[in-house]
């Protein structure tokens, strides 16, 4: 499954709605780290074994979405559980830290908490 480009109508069905946990990832295309962490998004996204949905934020079409969850530098990370914000991660990370990050989130590992 690819990530999910959402915007601000299709953002509280696709993120504020699902129960269990999903990443979101807040973006700018000309943002040089956002560029280099899309494609590792797009990998994990496609990883059945994460079982968590990764949606996207192009903060260029959506400010006030940005502007709603405090978004100061890009690309941002973070995990909503229930529709809430419940962890971040700021700025570009190497594909091992992102996986790690998204999998302490994932329902397998929530249900453990």
């Amino acid at each position: 499954m690819p990530t999910i480009p959402v915007s601000d109508l299709t953002f509280p069905h696709a993120v504020l709605a699902h129960t269990g946990p999903l990443a979101v990832c807040f973006h700018g295309t000309w943002c040089g780290p956002s560029r280099r962490l899309m494609p590792i998004l797009e990998k994990l996204a496609g990883d059945r074994t994460l079982g968590l949905p990764i949606v996207t934020v192009d903060v260029d079409r959506q400010p006030e979405l940005a502007a709603r969850y405090g978004v100061a530098s890009l690309p941002l990370l973070m995990v909503f559980t229930a529709g809430a914000p419940v962890a971040s991660l700021a700025g570009f990370q190497p594909a091992p830290q992102v996986r790690a990050f998204l999998t302490a989130h994932t329902p397998l590992a929530t249900a453990n908490a």
